[in-house]
């Protein structure tokens, strides 16, 4: 079963979240008290692994606590949080055996909290004629049976007739019993009895594994009591197998001594795959008498110690006073490793995970959730630091903001927000770019290293032919197509750089460079598309060269490795040479079997041979070519563009 999405109403400082689109990784970005912390919590509240699941009175935001009890005076139900699960179709599979084919119309359905309620109430888009039917064709009901009861076509409906009838016949009494034995509430009820959603399990600071506790000061506690630190020692005495009652007895020391040293070197090993800072450490677990200086309430009696050995060094020093991120990472495998003996599915809340790690620590721990923890489960996890947010993976990316007079608002759109917000995104992106980006003062943005090429050559060609060539004072810069454009927009224009926009997308991309516009990122920033060049048409930079000249040059470029030469008539319909031109050539081959066609190779061919295939590129191309310069020539104000040769050298 999948999450999909959820929404937070009316809890502390959220009055609206938004619907939030989840995936199997979502990272929710922003400020201090933006209220990343307040989503989490309220979303743990829908079915915690443990913890409260009630919504109270003081959770509600206290400027309309006057508000939430009138209605509650009035019996009004008040909304705290939904979300939206999606089955799997083998999930969906076993309620259809269960209650018939098509009792459910969707494998998407909502589950909602409400206040100072523990029930969850589910929205089911259920088909109680399905299961009527599942019901009865093994019983075979008689036409006389069907005739009398036809217009009852839910499980209620056929119930309520039955129990009205004055003198039943035993048809009748029988069906009305397999009835009650299979529905004895509702349907719906029923139905909601084999679903099983997934357990939220929150994980933050607070739970950082306690370094020293008292065994009898445990024992003597209630589970419920025990403090976080505390539930975190316990699980890690999970994983070793062991229960506190066994270390009452001294003669288990060896025993438990070894138990819980396997579980310790265990959990470093599983560590150490993740944690690249220091891997000169070890985990020693010592079992002795408590002491005053230990600081534990009453009698404790037998204390158990966690302590780190620098195995470099030679020496080891309590848990507690450890780095805290190897502490916090630490903490986390023991809680993992024991979460990964539960039965169930589980979705893990992770709030700032890896606060206090170093950075490279942090990219580390971003690596295991991608390669581990993604892998079983989804994660949504909170954070500020630009360390932690996945730059290839910009799509799992949420932006948090407490917005004046509504609240906390979460949106995937990072550009709608304030650059406070934002500014650990544009941190992470600029990190990300700077190792591989050489910029300018003026930028242009085209999609792929081919634009850049084609560029190049006609400038040359266009110069020679007494046009203007593309003003070398413009730095190209191959962004890698329209998905990465707003992320190269949003970081080159907060440095307030001269950025030109030259796009060759397709009619279904136009939405993505709309928003960009509308987001306001674009304001001072100029786009060309190519299709203006192009009749309107959607557009490659290749369809400026025309279908004949493209043609030519891919079996020039393709020469010995073509089955055939291919001709223009055989392409398939359509605007784009390059979609074409890729559809025939793998549809037929062409290139023999598992081999594909690559755009690139084209380009490069024009590069090498220019000075004998210039002569071949027709004038309108020349033209079309030139045109694109000078409109992009238009946006450079200053002293006139050098000459081919040097913006050539220059570019290169």
């Amino acid at each position: 079963m999948k999450l999909i999405n959820a929404q937070v109403k009316d809890y502390k400082c959220i009055d609206d979240s938004n619907v939030v689109e989840l995936g199997q990784v979502t990272c929710m970005v922003g400020k201090n008290e933006s209220g990343k912390t307040t989503f989490l919590q309220a979303l743990t509240k829908l079915n915690p692994l443990e913890g409260s699941n009630e919504f109270g009175e003081l959770d509600y935001p206290r400027k309309r606590l006057r508000e939430y009890r009138a209605k509650r005076d009035e019996e009004e139900k008040v909304l705290a949080v939904s979300a939206t699960f999606e089955l799997t179709a083998q999930e969906l599979e076993k309620l259809e055996q269960a209650f018939g084919q098509g009792i459910l119309t969707s494998r998407v359905f909502k589950v909602s909290k409400y206040y100072e309620d523990t029930k969850q109430y589910f929205n089911l888009p259920l088909n109680e004629k399905a299961a009527l039917t599942h019901l009865l064709n093994p019983l075979k009901p008689t036409d006389a049976f069907k005739g009398k009861f036809a217009k009852a076509e839910t499980v209620a409906a056929l119930c309520k007739q039955l129990e009205d009838t004055a003198e039943p016949t035993e048809e009748e009494k029988q069906i009305l019993a397999k009835l009650k034995e299979k529905f004895p509430e509702s349907v719906v009820k029923s139905v909601i009895g084999k679903i099983t959603i997934p357990k939220f399990f929150y994980f933050d600071d607070y739970s950082i594994m306690a370094g020293t506790v008292g065994v009898n000061h445990l024992m003597n506690k209630g589970v419920e009591q025990y403090t976080d630190g505390e539930k975190t020692f316990m699980a890690f005495l999970k994983c070793a197998g062991t229960q506190m009652k066994d270390f009452q007895n001294p003669n288990n020391y060896e025993k438990l001594k070894a138990e819980l040293e396997a579980a310790g070197n265990a959990i470093t090993d599983d560590i150490f795959e993740y944690w690249q800072q220091n891997k000169n450490l070890s985990v020693e677990i010592d079992i002795s008498d408590a002491y005053g200086s230990d600081g534990l309430p009453g009698d404790s009696g037998k204390a158990l110690r966690v302590r780190i050995k620098n195995l470099k060094h030679g020496v080891t020093v309590p848990f507690d006073d450890r780095s805290k991120g190897f502490v916090w990472f630490f903490s986390f495998m023991v809680y993992f490793t024991q979460l990964k003996q539960k039965a169930g599915e589980v979705i893990l809340l992770l709030d700032e995970p890896g606060l206090n790690l170093h950075a490279r620590a942090q990219e580390d721990f971003l690596r295991l959730i991608e390669e581990r923890l993604s892998e079983k489960y989804q994660v949504i996890y909170s954070t500020h630091s630009p360390f932690m947010i996945p730059t290839q993976h910009f799509d799992w990316v949420r932006t948090v903001e407490d917005v004046d007079a509504k609240g906390t608002k979460i949106s995937s759109d990072a550009l709608k927000n304030n650059r406070d917000t934002v500014f650990p995104i544009q941190g992470a992106l600029g990190y990300d770019l700077a190792q591989t980006l050489f910029i300018g003062k003026d930028n242009l943005l085209v999609e792929g290293p081919s634009d850049l090429i084609y560029l190049q050559a006609m400038s040359i060609v266009a110069e020679d032919k007494n046009h203007a060539p593309l003003d070398p004072r413009w730095v190209a810069v191959p962004v890698g197509g329209a998905d990465k454009l707003s992320t190269f927009i949003t970081l080159l224009g907060a440095n307030k750089l001269n950025i030109a926009v030259l796009r060759d997308f397709a009619n279904n991309e136009k939405q993505r460079v709309d928003a960009l516009v509308k987001s306001g990122f674009l304001k001072n920033e100029k786009l060309v598309l190519l299709s203006e060049f192009n009749g309107g048409k959607d557009a490659d930079i290749e369809d400026l060269f025309g279908e004949d000249f493209y043609v030519k040059l891919v079996n020039q470029a393709y020469e010995g490795v073509l089955k055939k030469p291919i001709k223009v008539g055989e392409l398939p319909a359509g605007n784009r040479i390059v979609k074409r031109m890729e559809q025939h050539i793998n549809e037929h081959e062409l290139l023999g079997a598992g081999r594909r066609f690559n755009h690139y190779k084209p380009a490069v061919f024009l590069q090498r041979e220019l000075a004998t295939l210039a002569k071949d590129i027709p004038d309108v191309a020349v033209e079309a070519f030139a045109a694109v310069f000078e409109r992009l020539n238009g946006f450079i104000s200053g002293k006139k563009s050098q000459s081919s040769t040097a913006r050539a050298s220059e570019t290169a």
